[in-house]
């Protein structure tokens, strides 16, 4: 048996596997799709579907890991995803995410991807730290802080993502460099 590819198989590739004529193959792969032994991705492509299975939780197990890693990140971005699903093709993956988001267990946020059941939620550490940087924008007056600045008084280059959140929020705005 050959080896299925990262991205399935085509109905003409499986009509050659299947050493039949064209018929034969098309009734032969309407009864695997029919028994669910196949998926089908697009028109006249197909996986299997125990592979499929085993990709859709692969998807869902590197977003669970991105999530826990970065808790303050809205969603992990498709090419992180395609790294931790390698043998899963671009044009896979993507069927993948629009099945996943299709069933409800996903959901495509701002060019990323997150799990339905995730939210960015700041800590009471965090919100303070915040409230800090929105107090010292608003007693800077006209005398904006810089982003280097910004990053400083919530606690240095690794609260980058505290930053963008108090921008998405609109709780600040950024003007060229500064907030």
């Amino acid at each position: 048996a050959r080896t299925q590819r990262g991205g399935g198989f085509t109905a003409d590739e499986l009509r050659t596997a299947l050493q039949m004529d064209d018929a034969a193959a098309e009734a032969a792969i309407d009864e695997l799709v029919q028994q669910g032994a196949l998926t089908t991705l697009t028109p006249g492509k197909y996986l299997d579907t125990e592979r499929a299975d085993a990709l859709l939780q692969s998807v869902l197990e590197a977003l669970a890991a991105f999530h826990a890693e970065s808790p303050l990140q809205v969603g992990a971005p498709k090419a992180h995803i395609q790294a931790q699903v390698p043998s899963a093709a671009p044009d896979l993956l993507q069927w993948l995410l629009n099945t996943l988001h299709s069933r409800g267990l996903v959901a495509p946020e701002r060019g990323a991807w997150r799990l339905h059941t995730h939210s960015v939620t700041l800590s009471p550490e965090h919100e303070a730290a915040v409230a800090r940087l929105l107090r010292a924008s608003q007693d800077a007056g006209l005398s904006a802080p810089s982003r280097d600045e910004a990053l400083a008084l919530l606690g240095g280059p690794q609260s980058r993502p505290l930053l963008e959140i108090a921008l998405q929020r609109g709780e600040l705005v950024a003007v060229g460099d500064f907030i």
